[in-house]
């Protein structure tokens, strides 16, 4: 009977797991379907092409946004009544938000962080998880209001997803982002609890709750410019594009997937109008991914990785000294996350690498069909450059459980990679990217304690 049990258990833990990994292959699917026709050398090269004033308005939007975000942790903690110094909440908001974003699953991943730096101020671990639930019920509730209100506002927006007229989608979306806002506010003045199914939500003041929407909406309002602005022209007005950006990223955050890769996409690409070329459309999502999401991983990344240089001591540690009394036991705390971090990112290089094993066309310098030294010459790069790619997937996994070998074995890799880029397929920009993930890295060797043998 307990055997039973156990197994029972285990099989609804597997459940989820098992639906997120559906869920993302079929949203791959979706975008290979819908982007059939389209030549992804050419959306590289449009990405590339993009204005610079676009990439610049983006990347500002992108920091306004996660500036709102992290005004959520400075509002939970209002809401717990409690207080921490306004740097050590900015950085663990931040670094919780651009873990959180891009490996997906932030109630766990941006959950840890937010456990692992404010337990080191005093918190309790009940107090973290009552925070960062708070966090992701807020961005869930602000996120659904905005994209319905901004549906009621402009119902067409939806009408390539929704099999309804605009008329009703307008009625239907008013009245349901009335019902929530009175719900909201009125609950929140009488100081009464809201029930969900079996989680009783406690509502925040109405000081707080408004200062929660407001954050909402600056959030969403910024994260849909960072991609409306490099959209190409021809496309809905930009009260529009914000309810397809909020459904899309509403889809995107239920579906767990990380970064909400595939699933985000496609709701966008679906609602995009008839007459928008959907190679520039794919390129302006390639390259809102890279600023949204990859721009302050990298950031957080660096972060992390100055902090360990800084612990081990050295030019690092001489030249800049020692943090702050008041940050001190927070960046004690995010030495931790090294290990998972470097899988992280060991994980996405091989990824990339992949990837561009199997699109040698967008290797910087293409090299004449009609030589057989040089097709011989690239292929060879490709082959190899798809073999790291796979070794470096593989033993992500071993760098996880912090394996010593597994860490000196991806940094030999990534730097055959290197030599592969520069050598063999002469693309300088990807050897670039290999030397920024290897020179970060090196700080991490002492996180890996664990040995095979």
């Amino acid at each position: 009977m307990s055997g039973t049990i156990q197994k029972l258990r285990n099989f609804r833990h597997i459940v989820p797991v098992a639906i997120t990994f559906a869920l993302f292959w079929l949203g791959i699917a979706a975008i290979v379907h819908l982007l059939r026709t389209v030549d992804m050398v050419e959306v590289i090269a449009q990405m590339r092409a993009m204005p610079t004033s676009a990439v610049l308005i983006s990347v500002l939007a992108t920091a306004i946004g996660y500036a709102a975000l992290v005004g959520y942790d400075f509002l939970a903690l209002r809401y717990l009544g409690k207080t921490l110094p306004a740097r050590v909440v900015g950085l663990g908001g931040f670094l919780a938000c651009a873990f959180g974003n891009t490996v997906g699953v932030s109630v766990i991943s941006g959950g840890a962080v937010r456990y692992r730096i404010y337990r080191s101020y005093g918190l309790s671990g009940f107090e973290v998880a009552g925070l960062t639930s708070y966090i992701v019920v807020s961005i869930g509730v602000g996120l659904t209001w905005i994209g319905i209100t901004a549906t009621a506002i402009h119902p067409a927006a939806l009408e390539g997803i929704l099999p309804l007229s605009s008329q009703t989608v307008r009625i239907g979306a008013t009245i349901i982002s009335v019902a929530i806002f009175l719900a909201l506010f009125g609950l929140s003045s009488a100081n009464r609890t809201l029930r969900l199914w079996r989680i009783t939500l406690s509502l925040p003041s109405r000081g707080i709750l408004f200062s929660q929407m407001l954050a909402s909406l600056l959030d969403v309002i910024m994260a849909a410019l960072a991609l409306y602005i490099l959209l190409p022209d021809g496309g809905p007005s930009f009260v529009a594009f914000v309810a397809i950006y909020a459904a899309a990223a509403m889809v995107a955050i239920l579906s767990h997937v990380p970064g909400g890769v595939g699933v985000f996409e496609t709701v966008v690409l679906a609602a995009m109008p008839a007459g928008m070329p959907v190679g520039e459309v794919a390129a302006a999502l390639l390259l809102f991914r890279i600023i949204y999401y990859l721009l302050p991983f990298g950031i957080a990344f660096v972060v992390v990785s100055f902090n360990e240089a800084r612990s081990a001591g050295g030019f690092i540690a001489h030249r800049f000294g020692n943090p702050s009394s008041t940050l001190r036991p927070a960046f004690a705390a995010i030495s931790g996350l090294a290990p998972a971090l470097a899988s992280i990112v060991v994980l996405g290089v091989g990824g990339y690498l992949l990837a561009l094993s199997f699109l040698p066309s967008l290797q910087v310098q293409a090299l004449a069909e009609a030589e057989l030294a040089s097709t011989i010459f690239t292929q060879t790069g490709s082959t190899v450059t798809a073999t790291i790619g796979v070794a470096l997937m593989l033993v992500s996994i071993a760098l996880w459980r912090r394996l010593r070998e597994a860490y000196w074995f991806s940094m030999a890799v990534m730097l055959g990679a290197l030599l592969t880029a520069l050598l063999v397929t002469g693309d300088r920009e990807s050897a670039f990217g290999l030397a920024i993930a290897v020179v970060a890295l090196i700080p991490f060797a002492s996180n890996f304690d664990r040995r095979v043998f």
